[in-house]
C-alpha cells in the first residue's frame, strides 16, 4: 500500500483503512496530508476535490506502469499497472489512467480526464477537462476531445469531437449532447 492518503466520502470511511480522509473531514490537522481522489466519474471526481479543504495532492504511479522523463504529470494524478505515458505527455490535474492504457507522445491531457482500462489515445491529441474514455476505446492520432466529452466503450474516434457530446461506435459518432461532466458510470 502506497504511503498517500486517499479523501472518501464519510459512507465510504472504513477504520481498518487508517490512509482513508473523510473528505469532509473539519480538522486542520488533515488538510496538510496530500491525498489522491480515486474516483472514476470526472464530474464526482472534481466535486470530491472541491469539497476538501486541503490542498496537498499526490500522484501515484504503478510500479510496472512506464512514464516517461519527458512526461508532466500535475498532482493528483493515478498512473495504474501496465500503463504507458509517452514522451512529452502531459496529464492535468486529479487525472486517472487506468490499467492497460496507453497515452501517445505530445499528447495534452486536461484537469479531471479519466482513460478507463485498456484505451490507447495516440500521439499528439488533445483532451479537454472531465473527458472520460470508455473501455477499450481508441483515438486516433492528432485529434482533439472536447472538455465533458464521453467516448462510449470500444469506440474508434478518428475525426475531432465537439465539447460535451457522447461519441459511440466505430468509427466514433456523436449521438447526443452531454449536459454536465459524467457523474456515474
Amino acid at each position: 500500500m502506497s504511503s498517500a492518503y486517499r479523501a472518501v466520502t464519510g459512507h465510504y470511511l472504513d477504520d481498518a483503512r487508517p490512509w482513508q480522509v473523510d473528505v469532509e473531514a473539519s480538522s486542520p490537522d488533515l488538510y496538510v496530508l496530500p491525498v489522491t481522489a480515486a474516483v472514476g466519474a470526472p464530474g464526482l471526481r472534481r466535486e470530491l476535490v472541491h469539497a476538501w479543504a486541503g490542498t496537498q495532492y499526490t500522484t501515484i504511479i504503478a510500479p510496472s506502469a512506464y512514464v516517461a522523463s519527458s512526461a508532466s504529470l500535475a498532482g493528483g494524478c493515478i498512473v495504474a499497472p501496465h500503463s504507458v505515458v509517452s514522451s512529452f505527455v502531459r496529464l492535468g490535474r486529479h487525472v486517472v489512467v487506468n490499467p492497460a492504457s496507453t497515452i501517445g507522445h505530445g499528447t495534452d491531457i486536461g484537469d479531471y480526464v479519466t482513460i478507463s482500462p485498456g484505451v490507447h489515445v495516440a500521439g499528439r491529441c488533445v483532451l479537454g477537462h472531465g473527458v472520460f474514455l470508455g473501455i477499450g476505446a481508441v483515438v486516433s492520432s492528432g485529434v482533439s476531445v472536447g472538455s465533458g466529452t464521453i467516448l462510449g466503450a470500444g469506440a474508434v474516434l478518428l475525426t475531432d469531437a465537439e465539447p460535451d457530446s457522447v461519441y459511440l461506435g466505430i468509427p466514433a459518432r456523436r449521438v447526443r449532447a452531454s449536459e454536465d461532466w459524467l457523474r456515474v458510470i
